[in-house]
């Protein structure tokens, strides 16, 4: 059985109840959290990456966002907008 948790001021608090009698043997095997490198850290948002396009649409419908499918594909509209 495995049990995850984290270390907080020096005792370890599981996620989920665990109801184990006590004089239970456990053991704690500690998980190393991988060292992110700076290019990972400074990896763009996609917000970000997308900043060069985001807002420029123009002329399109008021309920573009909402039936897009139906704008791209000729799908039926949505109950809501009938």
């Amino acid at each position: 059985m495995t049990y995850r948790g984290l270390v907080k001021e020096g005792q370890i608090v599981v996620e989920e109840l665990i109801d184990l009698p006590d004089g239970t043997p456990v053991q704690i095997e500690i998980w190393e959290t991988p060292q992110q490198s700076e290019d990972e850290v400074n990896v763009p948002t996609l917000a970000e990456r997308m900043s060069g396009i985001i807002g420029k649409a123009e002329g399109l419908p008021i309920d573009a966002a909402r039936e897009h499918d139906h704008y791209l594909y000729g799908a039926p509209r949505s109950q809501d907008s009938l």
